[in-house]
């Protein structure tokens, strides 16, 4: 969880690669197609190769999201914010369209803040309550300080990518020594133990 343009996506990326895996999205601006700029919604050159879903589904969108976003499961998943833009895009000129647009996205910006802010709530109240060990943070604030060059890029793998790479690697079960070898093995019997325990 973080801002735009703090490096979720890119770290998603390096997990993904290293640990053979694939990235689902789960931010409800990136489903849009024809907002990449917006959503800063990574290139086919930065998903390395790396297999993302749902991204750029707008037809899908439209129809998932074309009904009463005001309650129930829409109002939770959907995307209400963007209803008004869409209702109206076919039948407006392109200047109206484009203001359309932006005061979706200004609202989405503001309510996803709200969001944040009441999410980070809950899982600091949950983390306190259950003396949680399994909430991790990393903060790439300095590597956005030094935004080129090999410095940045050191600070990056130091930051971010390497104790990210632990982060994942225990919770899949292995140790440090295992970050070289794939992880969906041990995530599956992982699984599987914890279903059987239930």
């Amino acid at each position: 969880m973080g801002a735009t343009g703090t490096g979720k996506s890119r770290l998603a990326i390096d997990l993904a690669t290293t640990f053979g895996g694939e990235i689902i999205n789960c931010d409800k601006i990136q489903v849009y197609k024809g907002l990449d700029l917006i959503a800063n919604k990574v290139t086919e050159v930065e998903c390395r190769g790396v297999p993302h879903h749902l991204l750029g589904l707008v037809a899908e969108a439209r129809e998932f999201f074309g009904g009463d976003c005001s309650r129930g499961i829409r109002r939770a998943i959907g995307v209400p914010e963007m209803d008004g833009f869409f209702k109206m895009e076919g039948s407006v000129e392109a200047e109206a369209r484009a203001d359309l647009l932006k005061a979706a996205v200004e609202e989405i910006k503001v309510n996803t803040c709200k969001l944040t802010h009441r999410q980070l709530e809950k899982i600091f109240t949950i983390g306190e309550r259950l003396k949680w060990q399994g909430v991790h943070r990393l903060d790439a604030t300095e590597v956005y300080l030094r935004r080129s060059g090999d410095v940045a890029e050191d600070v990056w793998q130091r930051l971010m990518v390497g104790p990210g790479t632990r982060i994942v690697s225990e919770f899949l079960g292995g140790g440090e020594e295992d970050v070289k070898e794939s992880k969906s093995s041990h995530f599956a019997s992982n699984v599987a133990s914890a279903m059987d325990n239930n």
